[in-house]
């Protein structure tokens, strides 16, 4: 409910990995309508699997498996 241009900064951390497109795109909409002009937008993620180091992987794979992840 916060007003157009609202914001100078916009920040979301490691949730976007877990939603569906149509949601994530809303979450842009949404970020892009509230920032105010020239303001500054900062996501950041996971980095995907893939481009993991082979230690970082099986660091991953810990955490799912006892971690709670």
């Amino acid at each position: 409910d916060f007003a157009a241009g609202s914001f100078d900064l916009v920040t979301s951390y490691a949730i976007l990995h877990e939603m569906p497109v149509a949601p994530t795109q809303a979450v842009f909409r949404e970020a892009f309508r509230v920032l105010k002009p020239g303001g500054a937008l900062v996501f950041a993620d996971v980095p995907p699997y893939r481009e993991l180091s082979k230690l970082m992987q099986w660091k991953a794979d810990y955490a799912a498996r006892h971690e709670g992840e």
